[in-house]
């Protein structure tokens, strides 16, 4: 029997916007190139072809950016090996480039006002997944609290995420950006000098460390997240009502 992939709801939630995303931004910059009289954006030119006809005349080695790849990447297919985390991380910056994102940040998290809005929907997420999960220590700080809540409020999720929502903005706005990173670098005490964990550092590739957290192994940045930094504003939560 398969393992269970923890917090498999919050990604799908995530790659679900972040698709969403890319196709908006897609059809915003569409909507100006018909105003201004210019051709539509393909798939094609993503790839870095300007038709249909020149990528099948290209030699294979000329291919970088898969069309495939890219049109299941705009419609959240992650059926394909390549696209089994939405987005491999070599299409990150010609992605943000050709689609006219400000930073990778904001093409795979959102601008900051955009995880604002999202984030109480997104923590929905993360408070299901916590409650199942096989990670006993976030498991039991979710259900503790959700038990000794039950009796005093209606709407459990809604209640916690209500109390918490402002630490778990900078938090999260902080994960999402990989900064302060439990178990990615370490510090030397005597000099002062931070080192990087490259045992730990290639299992997230795609990641530019205080610029943007890549999508590669996300359900376990994921569950080191909930770990490290929720439920520990859950348990001042439990406190509260003790």
């Amino acid at each position: 029997m398969a393992k269970k992939v923890e917090f498999q709801n919050t990604s799908q939630f995530i790659f679900r916007l972040t698709s969403e995303r890319l196709r908006k931004k897609k059809e915003k910059l569409n909507s100006e190139r018909l105003k201004n009289k210019e051709k539509k954006l393909t798939d094609y030119n993503i790839a870095g072809f300007s038709s249909k006809k020149n990528y099948d005349d290209a030699e294979s080695y000329q291919r970088e950016y898969d069309i495939n790849v890219i049109s299941k990447i705009m419609v959240n297919d992650q059926k394909d090996k390549k696209t089994k985390y939405l987005i491999p991380a070599k299409y990150y910056t010609q992605l943000a480039n050709v689609l006219e994102f400000s930073s990778i940040h904001e093409m795979l998290w959102g601008s900051e006002e955009e995880i604002k809005q999202y984030l109480e929907d997104m923590f929905f997420q993360i408070f299901q997944d916590g409650i199942n999960s096989n990670n006993i220590i976030i498991k039991t700080s979710f259900t503790d609290l959700a038990y000794n809540l039950n009796e005093v409020v209606t709407d459990v999720p809604q209640f916690i995420y209500n109390n918490i929502k402002k630490e778990l903005n900078d938090e999260f706005l902080d994960f999402t950006k990989a900064i302060n990173v439990t178990n990615l670098i370490f510090q030397i005490a005597e000099t002062n000098e931070w080192i990087f964990d490259e045992r730990t550092s290639k299992v997230l590739d795609g990641t530019e460390f205080n610029e943007y957290l890549g999508f590669k192994k996300l359900n376990d940045a994921l569950e080191n997240f909930s770990e490290k930094k929720i439920v520990p504003l859950l348990k001042i939560e439990l406190i509260k009502l003790l």
